[in-house]
């Protein structure tokens, strides 16, 4: 079980280390180009297939794949060809894909690898056996018009004729008709013919000579782009293409594994014998079988890799592993089969692509704890052997550490062992391998060291033919036969420490390791059942992780494709939407580009932050909330908005986005509204100034008839005249002071003014009193002396007599109630001036209490009240004057009575 478990934790390392690795540069090439753009022929399905502004296919596939793997944003267009490639040689977009290497594209482009390869076929009808070009002499074999290529691959065939079709469908039709006896097709007319249900047509053979390499070309300027997409290339394992041909093609059998050798390559297969050199092994990636006879991980690589191309070679053994590293400088050797690659190496040899990746790992006695942190290493030794490629890593790396150089692992190990080194630094598995077979029981592995080690073969630098050969056919191993590779030897690892163990301990004492295994088989059979129990669980968790595994490549799948829905949603709603990025706008919805009156997105994209008016929004300490503001158009003009922001996460970096509400509509209703509120205040007005004329009308009317009855009468004199004149002059100033209280009610003034809090006071009650005075209502004002306030005279005496207003109605409803009286009172608090209006009308019902300052709510009937008095109220003490109003009900003793009723607080500025 034990075995089991370790072979498992082995391999799933190895996976998970097998990343993409790019250096700083190439990831901060990555970080200042979020998007790169590659252009396509738009006619070549199933690689491409457009569907209106969406694209699909093999290519997209792939592209997203490389994606994944990277971390890019690399997207696709599609066009004519022609088009595509005037748009990248101008730099208009980044390079092409699905294209291939030519001469007169090098003066533009830089090359990446090929990523894939096309085949020309031979078809014929199921019915007709060709095997080669010898059975179709003096046949009729059609080729696209214009299509060199193809015309080429026919010139040394003798007699046949050649017909000229100007498409594939036109070639299909020809073929099924007996008009031609074959074609001349590829890859898309397998997809064709599967997608039209033409099944009588078949392959009859593959043109050897036919390859076409597919490569991504590259704006000349943009070199580090090349490697980076070479590494993901490299990366792109051969099931995962098979799994894209699968998909687009639908083809059960593909021969993706077919390996096509240059002439050069193939003379060098034939006449080289490749020399091996090998020294102290290395288990388990070299081990001595017996004298002269080496295996391990790498040798099985190495022997699967002559299997697949015909390579042949011979094995020298040398004393140490830097007498290895001195025959291939020297050329006394061609070839070491485990080895990493450094820069030191690098001067005197080639790497082939590594075959299989591990971390470098740290050994401690079994007392240290875990080490996640190189800093754990620093002031200690550190035992590594000697030119081995961890000893070189780990200098490249980490220079300043105490290294101990040894000749071997088991040196290193003796020395951890006997705690002459406080730790041994080498590739996982090798130590796993060793601690065991030499049984140190003491000893274990306690960290990574952060370092992975990539094993490749280490070839003698003349030797590039033979770099390129184990390349390509490392290309063509499939996965299966990796995992098949590493399971033999991981799990050989502990039978044979076992063996060893055992094999010690009978030739040094026999009775005590009797006496030893009696009793571990005693432990073991104790936690048989538990292990056996923990590894159903290992197994049902990686039934669960491969479960996880496809839905989140599904959810990846979903989210890209519901990504241009989310756009069609956001750019559907009446809200302008504005995403800021690190000082810059990176989206702006077409609500946007309506509301601000620019013409498309890219004028949004062009204005900087600090010229532009969102640069206020974003120092406005207002997250998470509404507020109103200004924004401005592209033309300069101001105009109301409501906006909320908010911080979230957009592309990996932290951002802003900003809902914009245009108010200009809202603001114009509210206008009327108030306009409305006012009018029907101005209503009530003039029917309190009718009531409060008709006591002074008559009394002049009065005091007119007495003159002349008394005149008539004969008793008249300067006296009589004199009192009779004041009465009527005392009467008509106070219509006058009517008028202009009622004036200054209507003036529509928006200048602040300096006033007394009396002064308002008094004329928002002479304008009312009379109704008061109809209807029993006393009125109180409560202040200390003279506060004065700088703000909008009329404004708050429209507010004040809405709230005397209601608090009249409310009295007037309370017919039994003795003592009505409204009280105004003001006070000044800090930087604030405080009024208070309240009544004796025993409160507002809690149910209501929150919702009165709502437009449209009354509790008058529809012919007494429209809800908009206490809404304006609202509006003006808000949003006019800055301050706050709220409503509670209290109680309060009135001339030595208990009351109860609503108190009005208004809070405003000082000035």
């Amino acid at each position: 079980m034990i075995k089991i478990f370790f072979s498992f934790f082995i391999i799933f390392l190895y996976i998970t280390n097998a990343k993409v690795e790019l250096t700083l540069e190439e990831k901060a090439f990555i970080k200042a180009n979020p998007k790169i753009v590659l252009g396509l022929d738009k006619n070549w399905n199933p690689y491409i297939i457009k569907k209106g502004d969406l694209l699909e296919g093999l290519e997209v596939d792939y592209i997203n794949l490389i994606n994944k793997k990277l971390g890019t944003n690399i997207t696709l267009v599609a066009d004519e060809w022609k088009n595509i490639i005037f748009l990248a040689k101008s730099k208009q977009i980044d390079g092409l894909a699905l294209s291939s290497i030519s001469n007169d594209r090098k003066t533009y482009f830089d090359f990446s690898k090929t990523y894939l390869q096309s085949y020309k076929y031979i078809f014929t009808l199921s019915n007709k056996k060709v095997t080669s070009f010898k059975d179709l002499e003096n046949k009729k074999v059609a080729i696209q018009y214009m299509n060199n290529f193809e015309k080429y691959l026919l010139e040394d065939i003798k007699n046949i004729k050649t017909v000229y079709v100007k498409n594939k469908d036109e070639a299909h039709k020809l073929l099924l008709e007996g008009s031609i006896d074959a074609f001349i097709g590829d890859n898309v007319d397998r997809y064709l013919l599967k997608l039209k249900g033409i099944e009588n047509i078949q392959i009859a053979f593959d043109i050897k000579e036919s390859i076409f390499n597919a490569v991504y070309s590259i704006r000349k300027d943009w070199p580090i782009l090349v490697s980076i997409l070479n590494k993901a290339i490299d990366d792109i394992t051969l099931m995962e293409k098979r799994e894209l041909y699968k998909k687009w093609f639908n083809f059960e059998k593909l021969n993706l594994n077919r390996i096509i050798f240059s002439q050069e390559e193939l003379e060098f297969i034939k006449n080289k014998k490749v020399v091996i050199a090998s020294a102290t092994p290395w288990e388990p990636f070299h081990v001595e079988k017996q004298e002269g006879v080496q295996t391990g991980i790498s040798y099985d690589f190495w022997d699967l890799i002559k299997e697949k191309s015909g390579l042949k070679s011979i094995n020298i053994e040398v004393d140490t592993f830097t007498s290895v590293l001195n025959c291939i400088k020297d050329k006394t050797c061609d070839m070491a089969v485990a080895v990493g690659e450094t820069k030191d190496r690098k001067q005197y040899a080639l790497f082939s692509k590594s075959y299989a990746t591990f971390p470098i790992s740290i050994a401690t006695s079994k007392d240290i704890n875990h080490i996640s942190s190189i800093d754990s290493l620093k002031d200690r030794k550190i035992a590594v052997g000697e030119n081995y490629t961890a000893h070189k890593k780990m200098l490249e790396k980490y220079p300043s550490l105490n290294y101990i150089v040894v000749k071997n692992i088991q040196e290193g190990l003796e020395l951890l062992s006997k705690g002459k080194v406080f730790a041994y630094v080498d590739i996982m598995p090798v130590l796993a391998h060793n601690i065991n077979k030499y049984g140190y029981t003491n000893l274990k592995i306690s960290g990574n060291t952060g370092i992975n080690f990539d094993v490749t073969f280490m070839i003698r630098d003349d030797y590039a033919l033979l770099v390129s050969i184990i390349n390509k056919v490392t290309n063509t191993i499939l996965e299966e036969e990796k995992q098949k590779i590493l399971n033999k030897w991981i799990a050989v690892v502990y039978h044979e420490s076992i063996n060893y163990i055992l094999i010690f301990y009978i030739l040094g004492v026999v009775f005590i390791v009797v006496s030893i295994i009696f009793y571990k088989n005693r432990q073991l059979l104790k936690y048989q059942n538990v292990i056996k129990q923990k590894n159903r669980i290992l197994e049902k968790q990686k039934k669960e992780l491969e479960n996880t595994n496809n839905l989140l490549k599904n959810t990846q799948d979903n989210l890209q494709k519901s990504l241009d829905s989310f756009k069609v949603l956001v750019n559907s709603t009446i809200e302008a939407v504005l995403i800021e990025k690190q000082g810059k706008i990176e989206y702006a919805n077409d609500s946007f580009v309506k509301v601000f009156e620019y013409d498309n997105q890219e004028e949004v994209y062009k204005n900087t932050i600090d010229d532009f008016f969102v640069n206020s929004i974003l120092k406005k300490d207002c997250s998470n909330i509404s507020f109103e503001f200004l924004g401005v158009t592209k033309n300069g003009v101001e105009f109301p908005i409501l906006v909320k922001k908010e911080s979230l996460i957009f592309e990996k970096e932290k951002a802003t986005i900003i809902s914009i509400f245009d108010l200009s509509e809202l603001k114009d209703k509210e206008q009327l509204i108030l306009q409305q509120s006012k009018m029907v205040s101005m209503g009530e007005m003039i029917g309190n100034i009718a009531h409060q004329w008709r006591q002074p009308l008559t009394a002049i009317t009065t005091a007119a008839t007495s003159l002349k009855i008394r005149k008539q009468l004969g008793d008249f004199n300067d006296e009589i005249l004199e009192e009779v004149i004041e009465a009527i002059m005392r009467n008509s100033k106070f219509l006058s002071q009517t008028i202009d209280d009622f004036k200054n009610y209507l003036k529509d003034s928006k200048e602040k003014q300096k006033f007394n809090i009396k002064d308002i006071f008094e004329q928002s009650l002479n304008l009312i009193r009379p109704a008061l005075k109809n209807s029993f209502i006393n009125d109180n004002i409560n202040m200390d002396g003279d506060i004065y306030i700088e703000s909008y005279f009329n404004e708050l005496n429209q507010a004040l007599i809405n709230i005397l207003n209601n608090a009249k109605d409310a009295l007037i409803e309370k017919e039994q109630l003795e003592d009505k009286a409204v009280f105004l009172k003001a006070y000044m608090q800090e930087d604030e001036v405080i009024l208070e209006i309240k009544d004796n009308a025993g409160g507002i019902p809690l149910d209501i209490i929150d919702s009165i300052f709502e437009p449209y709510f009354t509790t008058k009937h529809q012919s007494q009240g429209t809800g908009l008095g206490l809404y304006m109220t609202y509006k003006i003490i808000t949003e006019s004057l800055n301050g706050s109003i709220k409503v509670t009900n209290t109680t309060f003793i009135y001339k030595n009575k208990k009351c109860s009723g609503a108190k009005f607080i208004i809070r405003l500025p000082y000035s």
